[in-house]
């Protein structure tokens, strides 16, 4: 199936009881959405990332072979896209309409087998024990109830299927990191140069930090933590993957000096986790 799945659209109703956090998440990345393949690190920036990326995952789920993958939160469909093209039959989740716009509008041929649907994380309409592999990129740490996720993704998981996050610590920065960003708001302030990035205007990124001081990691998704709470979940945890030189280096190839030594430091890992049989 190469067409967006409107059907589910009918799970997400956000009513006047609705958290102010989900209101609130669901403004920004609807927002969002319109910019959200030109940030860096959102989609592989050259062909040696999506390499990186591709054998990154290969390690941990191996090939498709026709197994069904459920990609959680999958934005614009990059992480649905590159297990499409390692032989998975592919459900692509999101909760944000237009992200997933942006997302069927990538389909080019008949050979991408990827449904897209809107729905939450926590709330797929998935059935018990559908699918072979969940994997998720960069969703964890914004999650408002991981708990809830984590088991909701062991429900739908054949016994013996494997759960993928590919995550990072996007809160806590190095002392590196934290003198950029101080030197940008200073020169932000006093008018010297525009350093914000043209698709995130101030105003987009108080709203992110916002939202992002309101999460559950609030203080930041550090891998153990995060192994933690799938084990509690019902998981077997098979390996917190810390290896992402690849990926980062790549990533480096069109940033300059300092900002290439910041992706270098940067706390990214791979938690493969298998629903026990």
């Amino acid at each position: 199936m190469n067409q967006l799945n409107w059907r589910a659209s009918h799970m997400i109703e956000l009513t006047p009881d609705a958290s102010k956090l989900e209101n609130d998440i669901f403004s920004y990345w609807t927002e969002r959405s319109k910019t959200y393949d030109q940030s860096p690190g959102h989609q592989a920036g050259s062909t040696n990332e999506n390499s990186a990326w591709r054998e990154l995952v290969l390690r941990h789920v191996g090939p498709g072979e026709g197994r069904v993958a459920a990609d959680m939160a999958c934005g614009t469909g990059f992480l649905s896209f590159l297990m499409a093209d390692l032989g998975y039959s592919v459900i692509g989740i999101d909760a944000v309409e237009p992200m997933l716009a942006h997302a069927t509008s990538k389909l080019s041929n008949t050979t991408q087998n990827i449904d897209f649907r809107v729905a939450k994380t926590e709330e797929t309409g998935l059935a018990d024990a559908s699918v072979d592999v969940v994997v998720e990129r960069f969703l964890v740490w914004t999650l408002t109830d991981p708990e809830r996720s984590f088991r909701e993704w062991e429900r739908i998981l054949k016994p013996g299927g494997i759960l993928l996050v590919l995550d990072g610590d996007f809160v806590n920065l190095n002392l590196l990191e934290s003198m950029v960003e101080k030197s940008r708001a200073f020169l932000n302030w006093v008018r010297l140069k525009k350093v914000a990035d043209d698709e995130v205007s101030p105003e987009m990124l108080a709203r992110h930090e916002s939202i992002v001081s309101r999460v559950h990691f609030n203080k930041g998704a550090r891998a153990q933590d995060v192994a933690d709470m799938i084990k509690a979940a019902g998981f077997e945890i098979r390996d917190v993957d810390m290896d992402w030189n690849n990926i980062k280096k790549a990533q480096c190839h069109n940033l300059g000096p300092i900002a290439s030594r910041i992706r270098m430091q940067h706390h990214r890992y791979a938690i493969c986790a298998v629903k026990p049989t």
